[in-house]
């Protein structure tokens, strides 16, 4: 270790230095630490190792070869680095120390396809760390600086593609034995996103298009009924993660690859294993039902699992060499039933519209698999699907009519519902799709955002307390009638204020601390809600 003891020390300046900016919540970062960055990476020793190529090194077949350990280093600083330069005001100075073939040399270089180190009862080991140190790095380069070069250089580099979409066919086998939570969280999860994009760029370019479907199968050595083994492995292993240690992300990349593969196999390819199929299915089901007990319920998963491909999967699950147990009925009845959501209609026409129109006698392939599926989509399509709700002030209730509102809103709603302009500014009619989706991810950047939220509605809220007017009325009686010799009059109740957090998800950001632009308000609650009293 001693030949790369100037490294290390450059390294861990530079991890001072970048966790130091990474600290800072409230985004105001000084300039003084970027450019401390930069006068560490200008001295051309912190970085020195991945400049140069790994075939010119020592050789470090051994997994616990010193070497391994400081490019673990080296690609963990340069995944901070680009982390904490996404913070910066002046986004023209960015400059990615390490240039993408060297990064990608490096990567190729300590990849777990290679070699997996010892497994520590209890611990990550250094390939467990390398895993999630590789993922977080890949995802960093897909920041607001770096994702279009990321994406020409992946789609005219093969190979670079080849070690992502590896790192992700493989998971399972990868992280066995490992703490999966860590692995999921830090490693799973940045890299799904990465393959997302990546598919999302392949669906408008075809060059992208046929590098992805190239290096799928390569993942494999080229066997399709292989790859398709591992996906049906991945699915699994899905299903045994709880709800909050996979998001819908992790489903959502599962079925685009799906979808990918299938269509690269096309009818002439070889039969899918026996399981592969069921393992997708029972997949597809955790996903559409999780957190979900009632037959209509939340419609985010069953519109991903559309999009993403399902129906597809479904209709070629028929040439599974073994008979379905009753899982395809029970998933397209469970779109059936949802089929009531504007959001889960609109998702099923936006993909599969052209196959379930009504060509008179012709049978086609959605509609002899699942006819009464077809049935139900014509006649909710026929109706009015746009459906409009009446938005209470409060953004938390929505009604049909306004007979509805009424009752409902004497009847309950009124207990709870204290303001008169909701933090969302709804107008009046709005359809429930969109406002589901609206709250959902104002739910989900609240969370996100939580510390700096926080921070800034206990600043308000401690200056406005400090503003709040003197009660001069009751002052000024108390004093009289204690010059009078009368009985002091009866203090009025103390005032009580609520805090108040203001959305708008149409606004550029106005800062780099916020993920959306948000405002918090402070203002007396009212101490009656009924408008007819």
């Amino acid at each position: 270790m001693s030949r790369y003891n100037g490294v290390l020390l450059e390294l861990n300046k530079l991890h001072a230095v970048l966790k130091t900016i990474l600290s800072n919540a409230n985004g105001d970062v000084p300039s003084a630490l970027f450019s401390r960055c930069e006068s560490i990476a200008r001295r051309g020793l912190a970085f020195s190792i991945l400049m140069n190529d790994p075939s010119n090194l020592p050789s470090a077949s051994l997994p616990e070869d010193p070497l391994k350990e400081v490019v673990h280093r080296s690609l963990e600083a340069l995944k901070l680095w680009n982390i904490a330069f996404q913070k910066r005001s002046n986004h023209s100075l960015y400059r990615i120390p390490v240039n993408f073939d060297h990064i990608f040399l490096w990567i190729d270089f300590v990849h777990p396809m290679h070699h997996k180190p010892r497994h520590r009862v209890g611990m990550l080991t250094l390939g467990d760390s390398l895993y999630v140190t590789i993922a977080g790095l890949i995802h960093s380069m897909h920041g607001k600086n770096t994702k279009l070069d990321l994406h020409e250089y992946l789609v005219a580099n093969p190979r670079a593609v080849y070690l992502m979409l590896d790192l992700w066919v493989h998971f399972p086998r990868y992280s066995l034995q490992s703490p999966a939570l860590d692995l999921v969280r830090d490693g799973l999860l940045p890299l799904s996103y990465c393959v997302w994009s990546l598919c999302l760029r392949s669906s408008t370019d075809p060059r992208a298009s046929a590098v992805l479907g190239s290096e799928l199968v390569r993942t494999t050595r080229g066997n399709s009924r292989t790859l398709l083994r591992c996906l049906g492995t991945h699915a699994r292993y899905l299903t045994t993660m709880s709800a909050s240690d996979t998001p819908d992300m992790s489903y959502a990349v599962y079925f685009q690859i799906l979808t990918v593969v299938c269509k690269l196999a096309g009818a002439s390819g070889p039969p899918a294993p026996g399981s592969f199929f069921m393992d997708t299915i029972e997949a597809a089901r955790e996903c559409i039902r999780r957190g979900n007990d009632a037959a209509v319920g939340d419609p985010r998963n069953v519109v991903l699992a559309i999009k993403a491909g399902l129906l597809d999967v479904l209709l070629h699950s028929r040439t599974s060499q073994k008979p379905s147990d009753g899982s395809v009925d029970e998933l397209v009845h469970c779109i059936r039933s949802n089929l009531v959501l504007p959001s889960v209609l609109r998702a099923l026409h936006s993909e599969h519209g052209e196959e379930l129109l009504d060509n008179g006698d012709t049978i086609l392939p959605i509609q002899g698999r699942f006819p009464k599926l077809v049935q139900t989509y014509r006649d909710r399509w026929e109706e009015t699907h746009e459906t409009s709700l009446r938005a209470c002030p409060c953004a938390q209730a929505f009604y049909c009519s306004v007979r509805c509102q009424r009752q409902h809103w004497r009847a309950t709603h009124r207990l709870t519902c204290g303001c008169d302009n909701g933090p969302l500014e709804l107008g009046e009619a709005v359809v429930l799709s969109d406002v589901l989706g609206i709250i959902r991810t104002v739910g989900v950047l609240l969370h996100v955002d939580r510390a700096a939220v926080a921070k800034e509605v206990r600043w308000v809220v401690e200056n406005r307390v400090k503003f709040i007017p003197l009660d001069y009325e009751w002052i000024n009686a108390t004093m009289a009638a204690r010059s009078e010799g009368r009985p002091l009059p009866e203090r009025p109740p103390p005032r009580s204020f609520a805090a108040y957090i203001f959305v708008d998800l149409t606004k550029p950001v106005p800062r780099r601390r916020k993920l959306f632009d948000w405002e918090v308000g402070v203002r007396e609650t009212p101490t009656k809600t009924d408008p007819d009293l």
